[in-house]
């Protein structure tokens, strides 16, 4: 993440959340952990 520019609040714990939820959301093989930490890592270095 650019070292410059902080994650607005609600970006940042919903973000919390979703790597909270990662195994929750893998459980149904509807989501892989590289699916979820890609997803994570583009909406960090926004």
């Amino acid at each position: 993440m650019n070292a410059h520019y902080q994650l607005p609040l609600f970006l940042e714990k919903a973000l919390n959340f979703l790597v909270a939820d990662t195994e929750c959301m893998t459980a149904g093989d509807v989501f892989t952990d590289y699916f979820i930490n890609a997803y994570i890592e583009l909406k960090s270095e926004m």
